[in-house]
């Protein structure tokens, strides 16, 4: 049975599974199937009215003839028991030769089966499908969009009130976000969910809930809220303040920078359980460094190109058209040469071994004189005139079989050098074979620019390879070329991206592919939206888009490999294990063997789990793409610091030297991360702060030191390192004094903290310098760390009032929900303090920032490390221990920041265990923490010595 998919994902897949591409790449004849397919089930269509619908500037002769045409094309490629008559007059489709999601969704719904229609309707039926002169199958299109859409939202509704009935609140809060998403700007529909999160404590989701509405509202359409919503929220905050102290005070007219809070005598607030690390993961290829001098590569020609001989074609119609029997030899071989791996023979040569002879070109013929010019390959075709329109059609052959790729296209005469273009596209897109190729098989088919696929196929061989530079430099000449091609916008956003390129703005391109995306088929359209989602940090959007894509069409390599990219870099803050990402990225693998991305997050992966020949292996398979020189200078550092040959490391010095930041402080985190190798990463890192670097680079250099260092229990290490960064910058410093001030298990004198809080207080942001080119948000990072430090030392008014002073400063960019989720966490502080972990874990709620993981390289304000182990410590406070060790386990699995915490997680992992009986996983969670410490600062060695302890107690598993 065939499958048409018209709900957020356009597709029509046999039920091999293959892709139909002669219909869809056919607007209008897949407009007809699609509009049989869904109003089926109300019964057979009158080609009258089909006419009026498909073809309305049309004469009635004519129109029909185009109908009659249509289906005899979809019965000749879906097979004559798909599109069936009854009588003369009518047609429809049969359901048993042709499954329509749509058709199976009201289906569903009318049986009563809820959450299978709902896992139908992956997104609003043919949205961005657009056909040509049909403006009564438009308004039919929008007619049924909008029912479908209703009809989905109040089936998630009804989920929702049935799941709050059986008392699951987390099941009810889903089906009712759902029901908003399907209905952005039903304000009824957002106070239903607002007082839904509020019934189950969640006072954080509901404001945020409220939050995104409002900013959506403004945005899209310049409107406010209603008072009846905006009261139903303050309402709930009142209703919050009564159980977190603080949660809607105003900061004081006087809390500024220039004024301090009144120091409160109270004792520290939870000082060695609420300690703290910084911030996520440098992205593979984050996009923001500044001023980097790439070394490009020269653009070498293709190594094995395939010749083909496209011969003359036959004309027919006006003799004015004559001259393109032989013209289209000498158009299309102009515009195939070199596109995707082809070659064409050269014009004169095909024309000199003809001759002057007329008249059709029979098979044996053609073979004969392809394999004489050098190929086994060739084109054949047809003009056919008839008033003042062009029918082209080509068919490319290999051998004397069957035609391999066939293309057709219409248009006015005047047009054709345009329909030529969009021949050699379409014909093109026939020869592409694979699952790994789908995406230069769509690009062929939505630009009308031949000097665009090309650049855009040279991208996407650059790409694929690991020379992402290349890549970039291809990418923006296909765009160039075709300013609306919105596959090579995305392209480039993401060849940005892994380029580091620092003048370019993946985000913007990634918008500008959206706005473009309408010209691709919805299931190119849901990875442009999803990529947009995941770069903004909305990964449960995106998860759930490149989930409902690879769903549909198990072999799409993109999307595998974009939800692995999702599950890798955001599952860390959600308290998930990277290793989740693995299936997809060996998914991407098995379709795409020689994909870059997947192969080099494999090998991360490999290390992560210390299967080191695993990660040799991956490595040597990236190498052989011959990547650009600083990928290749990062696989062969870490591999010798995997295998721990110092020789190797040694001999590659002179090239770290040179190497740019970027790649320096990438080799260094993943070193530390991934490799887990510490002290490596601090060698590479030592690259960094050497005297004839920059100021941005020593300043970057000594701040990541100076958390490697704490990482490895060596707090006067690290402070050597803050006292060398003072002089580069001292506000910079002092926020990351601050930082690792409070996040370090050895508490700091009061004194010392209470300096460091009037100098933090009196220090102004001028001269504090950039991150990757980003510049840091000051108000907010000092409001933040005064509250820490406020917290530390017992002073609970100044705690609110700089949770306050969080809140009216607003989000952070790229940060969407952090800063509220910090003040939250302020308040969170205090409930710890009077020993209240259970209310102190409703203040932070269950809503997580939405942060692009790029920026978290940017600065550890960004970071959700802190968040994280607080909320693993108050888990175990309440005796959640399974809970709390999901939290702690994410330590260290994304970011050098967030290894500040990484042994005193292993710690608390051990008690945890031993606790729960399982002796072995105590033991080695002991062992990991004592080859963490083991030359950490006298004040920690009684913590060491407490775990050697109790390690020899359980019998040490080696």
């Amino acid at each position: 049975m065939l499958r048409l998919r018209t709900l957020g994902v356009l597709d029509l897949v046999d039920d091999a599974g293959r892709e139909l591409r002669s219909v869809l790449a056919q607007p209008k004849r897949l407009a007809l199937l699609a509009y049989l397919a869904v109003e089926n089930r109300r019964g057979f269509q009158r080609r009258d009215a089909l006419l009026g619908l498909f073809w309305p500037d049309l004469d009635h002769d004519h129109a029909r003839h185009a109908l009659n045409q249509a289906v005899h094309v979809l019965r000749r490629d879906l097979g004559p028991r798909v599109v069936v008559t009854r009588g003369d007059e009518e047609l429809g489709v049969d359901p048993t030769g042709l499954w329509c999601d749509a058709a199976a969704f009201e289906r569903a719904l009318e049986a009563g089966h809820l959450e299978p229609a709902l896992d139908l309707y992956r997104g609003d039926l043919l949205e961005g499908f657009f056909v040509c002169e049909a403006a009564e199958f438009e308004r039919w299109l929008e007619t049924t969009r909008a029912t479908l859409r209703r009809r989905a939202a109040a089936a998630a509704w009804s989920l929702a009130e049935r799941a709050e009935e059986q008392e699951q609140g987390s099941l009810a809060a889903h089906w009712a976000r759902r029901a908003v998403s399907l209905a952005p700007a039903d304000e009824a529909g957002l106070r239903r969910l607002v007082a839904l999160l509020e019934r189950q404590g969640d006072w954080t989701g509901a404001v945020r809930a409220y939050h995104e509405f409002a900013a959506r509202l403004r945005r899209d359409y310049d409107l406010e809220p209603s008072a009846e919503t905006r009261a139903l929220v303050d309402a709930i905050r009142r209703r919050a303040e009564r159980h977190v102290p603080g949660a809607g005070i105003e900061p004081p007219k006087g809390l500024r920078p220039e004024h301090q809070p009144g120091v409160a005598r109270a004792r520290p607030l939870a000082r060695r359980g609420l300690a703290i690390l910084g911030l996520v993961a440098l992205v593979l290829g984050a996009a923001a460094a500044w001023a980097v001098w790439v070394r490009r590569e020269a653009r070498a020609p293709p190594a094995s190109l395939t010749p083909i001989a496209v011969l003359p074609f036959t004309v027919r119609g006006s003799a004015e058209y004559g001259y393109l029997r032989e013209g289209m030899v000498e158009l299309l071989s102009t515009k195939l040469d070199g596109t995707g791996g082809l070659r064409a023979v050269q014009p004169d040569a095909v024309l000199g071994a003809l001759g002057r002879t007329d008249g059709e070109m029979d098979p044996e013929r053609a073979r004969a004189l392809a394999e004489r010019l050098g190929g086994k390959s060739y084109i054949v075709g047809s003009v056919v005139e008839a008033r003042g329109r062009l029918h082209l059609r080509a068919s490319l052959h290999r051998g004397g079989g069957d035609p391999i790729a066939e293309a057709t296209v219409e248009g006015e005469a005047s047009r054709v050098f345009e329909l030529v273009d969009e021949l050699t596209a379409r014909l093109f897109a026939g020869t592409v074979a694979g699952p790994g190729a789908r995406l230069e098989r769509l690009a062929a088919l939505t630009t009308h620019s031949i000097s665009a696929l090309k650049a855009y196929l040279d991208g996407e061989s650059a790409f694929r390879a690991g020379r992402f530079h290349t890549a970039v430099e291809a990418f923006e000449g296909a765009v160039r070329e075709d300013t609306s091609f919105a596959l090579a916008h995305y392209r480039l956003a993401l060849a940005a991206l892994w380029a580091e390129v620092p003048i370019i703005q993946e985000l913007q391109l990634a918008e500008r592919a959206q706005r473009h995306a309408h010209r691709l088929p919805w299931h190119d359209q849901t990875l442009v939206n999803a990529f947009l989602d995941w770069r903004r940090g909305s990964t449960d959007n995106a998860k759930v888009l490149y989930g409902g894509l690879v769903a549909g069409y198990p072999s799409d390599v993109e999307a595998w490999f974009q939800l692995g990219e999702a599950l890798f870099h955001y599952n860390p803050p959600r308290g998930l294990p990277i290793v989740e990402a693995r299936e997809a990225f060996e998914r991407a693998v098995f379709y795409d063997a020689r994909n870059w991305g997947a192969l080099w997050h494999l090998a991360l992966l490999a290390a992560s789990e210390r299967r080191w020949n695993d990660f040799h292996d991956l490595v040597a398979r990236l190498t052989a793409l011959e990547p650009e020189p600083d990928r290749l200078l990062e696989l062969r550092v870490l591999d010798a610091l995997a295998r721990q040959d110092r020789e190797a490391e040694r001999a590659l010095a002179p090239e770290l030297r040179s190497a740019t930041f970027p790649r320096l402080h990438a080799i260094a985190w993943r070193a530390a991360v991934y490799l887990h190798d510490i002290a490596g990463a601090s060698r590479i890192a030592r690259f960094l702060v050497q005297p004839q670097r920059d100021r941005a680079n020593r300043l970057n250099g000594r701040e990541l030191l100076a958390y490697l260092h704490l990482a490895q229990g060596r707090w006067r290490a690290a402070r050597a390192e803050l006292d060398s960064l003072e002089s580069l910058s001292l506000p910079f410093a002092l926020q990351a004094r601050a930082d690792l001030a409070v996040g370090s298990l050895s508490s700091r004198p009061l004194s010392e903290l209470r300096d460091l809080r009037e100098a933090l207080r009196r220090a102004s942001p001028a001269g504090l310098g950039r991150l990757w080119g980003r510049d840091r948000p000051w108000p907010q990072v000092q409001a933040h760390l005064l509250g820490l430090l406020s917290a530390e030392l017992g002073d609970t008014a100044a705690v609110l009032a700089y949770a306050a002073e969080l809140e009216r400063l607003g989000e952070a960019r790229d940060a969407r929900g952090l800063t509220p989720a910090l003040a939250w966490s302020l308040r969170a502080r205090i409930l710890a303090a009077e020993h209240r972990p259970a209310d102190a874990l409703r203040a932070l709620g269950e809503a997580h920032p939405e942060i692009w993981f790029g920026a978290t390289i940017s600065d550890p304000f960004y970071s959700q490390g802190r968040l994280r182990y607080v909320r693993a410590e108050l888990l175990r406070q309440v005796g959640h221990y399974h809970d709390a060790l999901r939290w702690y386990r994410s330590l260290g699995e994304n970011s050098p920041w967030d290894l500040v915490f990484l042994a005193p997680s292993h710690l608390r992992q051990g008690e945890i265990y031993e606790l729960l009986g399982d002796r072995a996983k105590a033991a080695e969670h002991y062992e990991r923490f004592i080859a963490l410490w083991r030359e950490a600062d006298p004040e920690f060695q009684p913590l060491v010595a407490r775990a050697q302890a109790r390690l020899a107690r359980l019998g040490s598993r080696s």
